[in-house]
């Protein structure tokens, strides 16, 4: 009879808080935040210069998890719980939970919230028409057909793709978020934690069930600077894409200004 998986045995920590997005979002900059307000991302100990950059936990691989069934998902969930926290060099004390970033979670939130009983999601989000024009398509050239997005030959339009991949993408992890955990699911605009941080930085805190009085708010929207990407595609030719694209990416929050 074959033993039944239980979950990591590890010293506890509330959490995990998981924060992810279509890659260039912003997950980063999010991920430095909630570093700064206290949460252990598992990326102190690393002797990888750009995973620090990064805030990436690279223990949970999206590639791993497209390879294997569904039901085999919590084996590699144990192991990166179990590998985060079994560490003497943590100091527990020093931390009020733990977390975790890597952009491809927002593709697999069933499977996070059927192994961590008290996940909370974050899913950082980008104006598409920006995200369009990103140089980061490892997620369109490895997920894009699981939403039936081809890659175009001309690359031209590439950009079209990109941004038919951030709009099925987000519609998706948004529902799923919703319908799975509830309050527990947090999506952070990029572009106003840009413009207005300190608002932004107050929405995160109360999501994570901190004391907005015990904490320097100033010195937290002081991490946050405009990357010269910001509204890039205002320099872009916008006719490759149609109504229906510029209308879904007013639904999903943003503000469209086609200036060229």
């Amino acid at each position: 009879m074959k033993a039944r998986l239980q979950k990591a045995s590890v010293k506890r920590l509330p959490g995990p808080v998981v924060i992810g997005g279509v890659g260039g979002s912003g997950t980063r900059v999010v991920a430095e935040l909630v570093k700064k307000l206290g949460f252990y991302m598992g990326v102190a100990e690393s002797r990888n210069p750009d995973r620090l950059k990064k805030n990436d936990n690279k223990l949970l691989n999206g590639k791993d998890f497209k390879r294997i069934p569904q039901k085999r998902h919590r084996i590699l969930l144990r192991q990166c719980e179990k590998k985060m926290l079994h560490s003497k060099k943590i100091d527990y004390a020093s931390y009020v939970g733990w977390g975790f970033k890597n952009p491809t979670t927002h593709l697999y939130l069933k499977s996070l919230k059927e192994y961590f009983d008290s996940l909370k999601y974050i899913l950082v989000i980008r104006n598409g028409l920006d995200m369009a024009y990103s140089n980061n398509r490892r997620q369109l050239y490895y997920w894009g057909s699981r939403f039936h997005i081809d890659i175009p030959e001309n690359r031209k339009y590439l950009p079209v793709a990109q941004l038919d991949y951030w709009i099925k993408a987000n519609r998706r992890a948004i529902h799923e978020g919703k319908k799975l955990l509830g309050n527990r699911f947090l999506v952070i605009h990029y572009d106003r934690l840009c413009v207005n941080p300190k608002k932004e930085i107050k929405r995160l805190a109360h999501f994570l069930g901190l004391d907005l009085e015990k904490m320097n708010i100033d010195s937290l929207a002081d991490i946050i600077r405009k990357p010269e990407s910001f509204e890039r595609y205002k320099k872009q030719d916008l006719s490759i894409f149609n109504k229906k694209h510029f209308r879904a990416v007013r639904r999903l929050g943003f503000v469209v200004n086609k200036t060229k």
